[in-house]
């Protein structure tokens, strides 16, 4: 079984992605967090969550990266890479945002019209759909 944790479990991808999660047999959710919803149980925010997830939101800064085998990051522009290099090496990580999508730091920069906070991770990760 894989334990995942999900940050940013209360906002659209987070959400879509819980549900497609669920339908996983070798997938087991352990940690979501939402900053606006901290203490309640997914289903009491999403009814259609009712009684699939025994675990509450919690906060962001709280992630037990240790009690994980994958962090999924459905946060909004710019969180993930201000937190990728504070998570252990061994944390497998997987983006849906656009932080880490394109790989070349000056073409990101230029897409996104945004400096890179974390250029040295930006290569460690793949893109794809």
């Amino acid at each position: 079984m894989v334990r995942v944790g999900i940050a940013g479990g209360s906002g659209y991808a987070g959400v879509e992605l819980i549900q497609i999660l669920l339908r996983h047999p070798e997938v087991e959710i352990v940690w979501v967090s939402s900053q606006q919803h901290v203490g309640k149980n997914p289903g009491e925010v999403y009814p259609n969550l009712r009684g699939f997830l025994d675990i509450s939101f919690s906060p962001l800064n709280q992630i037990p990266a240790s009690d994980l085998d994958f962090l999924l990051l459905a946060l909004p522009h710019g969180q993930a890479m201000e937190m990728v290099g504070s998570f252990p090496e061994k944390l497998r990580i997987i983006d849906l945002s656009g932080d880490f999508r394109i790989s070349d730091l000056e073409t990101f920069e230029k897409f996104y019209n945004f400096s890179h906070k974390s250029p040295s991770q930006q290569k460690e990760f793949i893109y794809g759909l």
